[in-house]
């Protein structure tokens, strides 16, 4: 639902089609922590390699990579939007039993772009445990309707 340009009318659609007293399970990214910084500015490059090299993509889809499509979705998804817990809790009201829990601040799977940090994996997710309602990258929306 992050890449629609209508999150609200996903949400419509959801509400329309679940039946009375069901619930859905919504993964959503969450901005405002260290990852979508990181994001932001990533993505921000990339649009400007693109306008100056003329290109209409700066990646190629390998999901047998370590980062599986992770750079394609970076780089080259045209929409990609993240929202604050406030912001999921306003666009999930017409829901009651609203509840959101935040995972993967990011900092382990930054191994995956440089090996090299393996040295510090227990480490980086441990930082990534105890950081993750604070930090998540991953915002994860129980609801029922």
């Amino acid at each position: 639902m992050h890449h629609t340009p209508s999150i609200e009318k996903s949400i419509q659609s959801i509400q329309h089609a679940l039946q009375e007293n069901g619930q859905i399970t919504v993964m959503l990214y969450r901005r405002g922590n260290p990852k979508w910084w990181a994001t932001i500015t990533i993505r921000t490059i990339s649009r400007w390699m693109k306008k100056f090299s003329g290109k209409k993509r700066l990646s190629h889809t390998d999901a047998d990579a370590p980062h599986g499509t992770a750079l394609q979705e970076l780089l080259d998804v045209p929409i990609m939007n993240a929202y604050s817990n406030h912001e999921c809790m306003q666009l999930f009201a017409a829901f009651h039993d609203v509840s959101i829990t935040n995972y993967q601040p990011g900092f382990a799977r930054m191994i995956d772009f440089m090996p090299w940090l393996k040295i510090f994996g227990r480490l980086l997710r441990w930082i990534d445990i105890k950081c993750q309602q604070i930090w998540g990258f991953y915002q994860v929306i129980k609801a029922r309707k």
